[in-house]
């Protein structure tokens, strides 16, 4: 089997599995940092001379948004070869909120924009003959969203490369050895509304938890449109609280995986989802994770065994896990191995390769 992908966004996450098969793959990734026209006209180049070299048995395109999906689309259909979109965030829902946000705010330039980029993507998701979803939430999206036969939509997770995120050492009650403090982490991309407004219920979380103990700090890393918006969220939540000083908002960071190293538990809310790759980070890295169900999370966290899953609407119940997983350091260690065997087991390369081999097979052997 050769496969022939294509990118323009975090190539690790197509790289990995393809490049795990029992098969040629060849992966293309652009350069996000190129405009549109620039983008186009090497994948167009770089498609082509990589269709020519040999017989193709499928092409597979990350998300498939906007202009990387159409092309991938006229090549698909130029040189006969079954076109299969990796599916890794829900962009009909990405698509919706984008286009209210900037219809609410008056940005009808922007606006337009995220109209022709949804009708772009709706495009390629009507040609595609099968799709790879990273969770059986996004699956059954899919199915409910496209003409795609249901059996031609298959689930094989994201990846995540264990030995990249070490298991914690120090998730055992004294994150600062000086200081005796402990550190809830979240890791979350602020582009999106839903994540933003996410990252606001664990904030007023950790205003309640600071009440009821002064032995913790909230570190908060991600960057995003809505950055500004959450650090004067952050400023009118503890302006009079002894937890200002120990509520931290970095932006982004380059070494996450030093983040999950110095922290004692990672907690994630979110309504805007498919399978979070910082959830599976933080429990590569050996953290027991709260958060949110739904969005694919839930296939990520067992409660109860890899992680704890709690109704981010209710304050007090999210309050009363964090501050019951913080003074139980045996239960922070059992569900945080678990987490990290589970990854290593479920998310490897290694293990994905295989999968998304047969899948890939399956779809490609139904479109003959």
């Amino acid at each position: 089997m050769r496969v022939v992908g294509f990118t323009d966004l975090r190539p690790f996450e197509l790289e990995a599995p393809l490049s795990a098969m029992d098969a040629d793959s060849v992966v293309v990734a652009l350069d996000p940092g190129a405009n549109a026209l620039e983008r186009t006209v090497s994948q167009l180049r770089r498609g082509r001379a990589a269709l020519r070299a040999d017989d193709t048995d499928a092409i597979v395109v990350y998300n498939g948004s906007g202009m990387l999906g159409i092309v991938a689309v006229f090549l698909s259909l130029v040189y006969g070869v079954p076109l299969v979109v990796r599916a890794n965030g829900d962009l009909f829902r990405q698509h919706d909120e984008k286009r209210r946000e900037h219809r609410q705010t008056g940005r009808w330039g922007a606006w337009l924009g995220y109209c022709g980029l949804a009708a772009l993507t709706r495009v390629t998701f009507h040609y595609a003959d099968g799709f790879v979803a990273v969770s059986e939430s996004l699956a059954e999206t899919l199915a409910g969203q496209t003409r795609c036969p249901r059996e031609r939509i298959h689930v094989v997770p994201g990846p995540v490369t264990p030995s990249q995120y070490r298991p914690n050492p120090i998730a055992d009650g004294a994150s600062d050895s000086d200081t005796g403090s402990m550190t809830v982490l979240t890791v979350t991309n602020l582009q999106y509304r839903g994540k933003y407004l996410g990252a606001r219920r664990l904030v007023d979380a950790m205003v309640e938890l600071g009440e009821r103990r002064d032995d913790v700090s909230f570190v908060i890393a991600g960057d995003g449109l809505y950055f500004d918006a959450l650090e004067r969220y952050v400023e009118s939540r503890v302006e009079d609280d002894p937890l200002g000083t120990r509520v931290h908002t970095l932006g982004f960071v380059s070494d996450v995986a030093g983040l999950y190293a110095s922290a004692d538990v990672f907690a994630y809310v979110s309504h805007i989802d498919a399978y979070p790759n910082v959830v599976i980070e933080a429990q590569g890295a050996g953290l027991p994770v709260v958060a949110s169900g739904g969005y694919g999370i839930d296939e990520q966290v067992e409660d109860g065994e890899t992680g704890l899953l709690v109704d981010p609407e209710d304050t007090t119940a999210l309050v009363t896990v964090l501050d019951g997983l913080l003074s139980d350091a045996e239960r922070r260690h059992r569900l945080g191995a678990a987490a990290a065997e589970r990854v290593a087991e479920r998310n490897a390369p290694e293990s994905l390769g295989p999968r998304m081999q047969t899948v890939l097979e399956d779809i490609v052997t139904q479109c003959a």
